[in-house]
């Protein structure tokens, strides 16, 4: 009888042996795998998952929180990783230990630079951005591999919370109104982000995303999606923001790469951008009113407005970072507020220059070990025609922290840290967030299958 239950049983072999395997308490390695052992354990999204839910969507208007709220509200997402730590919610992130060898890279850099600072304050920065570093990536791995729908529900959230803070930019720059005492900014929109850059990037790591949602949405779907797009690069294009704009074509081309798309794809979107205008003026906006704004950004980053142009203003603070490296390329500056500015109250606008001279050879390292990941997730994702979003959120804020004061911000790590979780395989229902699609069919046509490792890059 038990040989008759074995061969007609409903359930797959595989999936019998995993749950032979948990009764035991053996866990199989990651190695040996199969598609059936991950699909078999999809469940309701706990507290937890709801929490970091709720702070993956308030990520665009996370500095705008701490600005009109409490600045302290960064600490609610350093809590909510060390419960979920606590409570055993972690995964495998693509780069394994890596992560953990980064955060402890920017703890030794904590220490050693504050000599030259604050040494209380540069080791608290070290310990707050040590924690999300290691911790935050194998958290959000976890949720996205085992929660039904985590994924999805939160790049809903933050495409929802990020398109009303672009509205909002749009009418600052269009009808002047004042947000809760923000309002337009020397002629670029801060929507509810804080300032324009922050919302530059958001409207941009947006607009990909909902470009990429909107080749598998019909109807109202798609609808909904299209009247998005268009807010963002409205937003876009109110920040003045030319970092964001050079971070949305990289990302952009890296989309249409990985996602494969043809020839035909590429012609409706250059369509879709030229019936932009007129769809603007349906709305009484005038596409000038937004363009203005960026005219006037390049003339500033020109410096032909008479006054000392943004771009050699950066140039400024990468000679300056770099001639006081050059000074002490081991300890650096200390990972606090106190020496961060290098030409006037200006910070350095390179990432790499900005870790190396505030953190020394220390956070040269990290920003190395971090840039590798990526680099290896977003050739992985060309080589392979896969998780193209994903890709193409990574290769956009790698680009903008290029040339921006990219540091320890929790807004701009959050964004990357949720794409690095949503790369490689998710479990059956754990939906991928963008179409609303299951795993793929043939995972469960072929449950011995091995899955492949996220692994190391």
């Amino acid at each position: 009888m038990s040989a008759y239950r074995q061969r007609y049983s409903p359930r797959p072999p595989a999936v019998r042996a995993a749950a032979a395997r948990r009764q035991v308490g053996e866990r199989p390695s990651p190695s040996s795998r199969t598609v059936a052992d991950v699909t078999g354990t999809a469940r309701a999204i706990s507290f937890l998952g709801g929490a970091w839910i709720v702070v993956i969507a308030l990520t665009p208007i996370m500095r705008f929180a701490s600005v009109t709220i409490d600045s302290r509200i960064s600490l609610v997402v350093l809590v909510l990783a060390a419960v979920s730590v606590l409570a055993g919610r972690v995964g495998r992130p693509f780069g394994g230990p890596l992560w953990i060898i980064a955060a402890v890279l920017v703890l030794i850099a904590g220490v050693v630079a504050g000599g030259q600072s604050n040494a209380l304050a540069s080791i608290r920065v070290g310990i707050e951005f040590a924690a999300i570093i290691g911790t935050v990536p194998y958290v959000l791995r976890h949720f996205a591999m085992t929660e039904r729908n985590w994924l999805r529900n939160a790049v809903v959230g933050f495409l929802a919370v990020q398109t009303i803070s672009a509205g909002a930019g749009i009418l600052q720059l269009w009808l002047g109104l004042d947000f809760w005492g923000f309002a337009a900014n020397q002629g670029r929109a801060n929507g509810l982000s804080g300032h324009p850059n922050v919302l530059g990037i958001m409207s941009t790591i947006a607009f990909l995303v909902l470009a990429h949602i909107l080749r598998g949405s019909k109807g109202r779907t798609a609808f909904a999606v299209i009247l998005a797009l268009v807010v963002n690069a409205g937003a876009l294009l109110a920040t003045g923001s030319l970092s964001n704009m050079l971070a949305l074509a990289t990302g952009a081309a890296v989309l249409l790469i990985a996602s494969r798309s043809t020839i035909r794809t590429i012609l409706l979107t250059t369509v879709g951008a030229v019936l932009l205008v007129p769809l603007l003026g349906v709305f009484g906006v005038s596409i000038s009113s937004l363009t203005d704004g960026v005219e006037s950004r390049i003339d500033v980053v020109s410096g032909q407005t008479g006054s000392q142009g943004s771009l050699e203003i950066r140039q400024q603070t990468w000679m300056s970072a770099w001639e006081r490296i050059q000074v002490d390329p081991l300890l650096g500056a200390g990972l606090d507020s106190t020496n961060q500015a290098v030409y006037g109250t200006t910070v350095v606008h390179n990432y790499l220059l900005h870790y190396w001279y505030q953190g020394g050879m220390s956070m040269l390292v990290f920003a190395v070990i971090i840039t590798l990941i990526l680099v290896a997730l977003v050739g992985r994702a060309l080589i392979r025609g896969r998780e193209a979003p994903q890709a193409a959120v990574i290769t956009a804020i790698v680009t903008f922290a290029f040339t921006s004061a990219f540091y320890d911000q929790q807004h701009y790590w959050i964004p990357l840290l949720v794409a690095v979780a949503a790369s490689g395989p998710r479990l059956s229902g754990s939906h991928t967030g963008l179409h609303g699609r299951a795993a793929p069919h043939r995972a469960r046509s072929q449950p011995n299958r091995p899955v492949e490792d996220e692994g190391t890059p």
